[in-house]
C-alpha cells in the first residue's frame, strides 16, 4: 500500500489497542447478553463488513 515503516507500524499499534479494547467491551457485554447471542451478531457484523470491503472501491 506504498506505506513507510513508520506508518505501518503506527496503524498496527492503533489496530492492536482497538483490537484489545473490543476484547473487553465483548467480556462487558456477555453479562448482559447471552454469549450465543453476542457471538451471532458479532459474527453478522463482520459479515456485513467483509460484504462492504468486497464491493467498495480499491
Amino acid at each position: 500500500m506504498h506505506f513507510s515503516d513508520q506508518t505501518a507500524a503506527s496503524y498496527f499499534s492503533l489496530f492492536m489497542l482497538l483490537m484489545m479494547g473490543g476484547r473487553f467491551v465483548g467480556t462487558f457485554l456477555m453479562r448482559y447478553i447471552a454469549p450465543n447471542k453476542l457471538l451471532a451478531a458479532f459474527a453478522l457484523a463482520n459479515v456485513l463488513m467483509c460484504l462492504i470491503v468486497a464491493q467498495s472501491w480499491g
